[in-house]
């Protein structure tokens, strides 16, 4: 990255209800033979060694895959997200710090590496990662952010897809569908 002089963090928030999808895990569902969360920690992991999940005591299998794949846990309450991100940021204690949560599928990696590569100068304390306009569910956060106070953000946008964010149980079957076409276009 060309203005970080430091290695990016990571911060996974997985310590939802998941009452959208059904599942407070919903993470832990499986696209190709791993859970969404392993996915993204493999995929995070060629980028950056950096890794932290923020989650809740009531998501076991989120906190066994994290230590399996020693990963650093934050344990917090999980009733108010935003508080839960500014007490994990706090924790983590290291900017950048990109943010996004378990359930973040990278379907061009590529591409997500090129966006943070050419991240603008930290002017604004958080960068929302859009592609096509819309959000992606992955912001860079340039400052800790302090207690009850509004930051400024910046959006920076990429004309391509690089993510899928999976809410509900239609947007994994989707995503499983689009994968299997394309594996299935790969042998053709």
């Amino acid at each position: 990255m060309k203005h970080f002089s430091q290695e990016i963090q990571f911060l996974i928030m997985a310590g939802g209800k998941g009452t959208r999808f059904g599942d407070a895990e919903k993470c832990m569902q499986i696209i190709n033979e791993k859970s969404i969360l392993e996915n993204l920690i493999d995929s995070l992991r060629t980028v950056s060694d950096f890794i932290s999940v923020s989650t809740t005591l009531f998501h076991r299998r989120t906190i066994e895959l994290c230590r399996l794949k020693n990963i650093s846990v934050i344990i917090t309450d999980g009733n108010d997200y935003i508080s839960d991100l500014r007490k994990s940021i706090s924790m983590v204690n290291r900017i950048p710090t990109v943010v996004m949560g378990s359930d973040i599928y990278f379907t061009d990696l590529d591409m997500f590496r090129d966006l943070l590569v050419s991240l603008p100068e930290p002017s604004k304390p958080i960068i929302d990662l859009l592609q096509n306009n819309s959000f992606s569910g992955i912001s860079v956060f340039t400052r800790i952010p302090e207690r009850d106070a509004i930051m400024e953000y910046y959006e920076m946008n990429s004309e391509k897809s690089f993510s899928v964010n999976i809410n509900t149980e239609e947007d994994l079957r989707m995503l499983k569908l689009e994968i299997s076409r394309k594996t299935a276009d790969h042998f053709l």
